[in-house]
């Protein structure tokens, strides 16, 4: 899931997104692929979404925005990429 790169951010997180999981994995299940293009393509109604799932991403929405916590990069870690990316078009 997409929400997964917040999952060490956010307390409860597999509680969180359990029923979201759940008819994921059955909705994918008979699909050709695992991709985002076919993932897209699924129709969840289909497979039994109901107020239960609407309400788990609601949750998940309000968590991510919560708990989440966004900033720029540090000025020594820019300095250190700026100046390796530097050198390596130095070396060419």
């Amino acid at each position: 899931m997409a929400a997964q790169w917040m999952s060490r951010s956010i307390p409860e997180f597999n509680t969180k997104v359990y029923a979201l999981q759940q008819i994921f994995e059955e909705a994918m299940k008979g699909q050709p692929a695992r991709t985002k293009t076919i993932a897209r393509q699924v129709r969840l109604t289909k497979y039994g979404w109901s107020p239960l799932h609407a309400l788990a991403f609601e949750e998940l929405k309000a968590a991510i925005a919560h708990h989440g916590k966004l900033s720029y990069p540090k000025k020594i870690w820019f300095s250190a990429c700026t100046l390796m990316l530097m050198k390596a078009i130095v070396l060419q």
